[in-house]
């Protein structure tokens, strides 16, 4: 079996900015919402639920959300389902338990997402012998 290489310069500095589950010298707002998102990717939370809980405004939300992580709320919380989902099939899991325990609405949401991120299919990988090893 194969492993992800470590991906060069462009590709690991977006990858790592996509999902920051912590950012020295971040909002720490915006560092409570991100560390919520990591700790229950599941939860279907409202951005305004998040907004609130936090102290901020839901439409000065998305606009601190962007400047602080590089990405939108909606994305991030994608990709922290992502990233726990492939925590998952790490541990054995089938993708269809990957994307229940994430918070994909079904096996075929998770397969879109990851499609649409990866440009190939978590089947196709998974079916060449690729293990998921996730550094926490």
């Amino acid at each position: 079996m194969t492993s992800l290489p470590v991906l060069p310069g462009e590709a690991a500095a977006w990858l790592d900015s996509a999902a920051p589950s912590a950012t020295p010298g971040i909002d720490p707002r915006i560092g409570q919402i991100t560390a919520a998102l990591h700790e229950n990717p599941a939860a279907h939370r409202a951005a305004a639920d998040l907004a609130h809980d936090v102290g901020l405004s839901e439409s000065r939300l998305p606009h601190l959300f962007r400047s602080e992580t590089g990405t939108t709320l909606r994305s991030y919380r994608t990709w922290a389902r992502m990233l726990h989902g492939a925590r998952c099939v790490g541990r054995g899991g089938s993708l269809t338990a990957a994307a229940a325990e994430s918070g994909f609405a079904s096996p075929s949401h998770l397969a879109d997402r990851f499609r649409q991120t990866f440009g190939t299919t978590a089947s196709t990988l998974l079916g060449r012998g690729l293990r998921i090893h996730l550094m926490d």
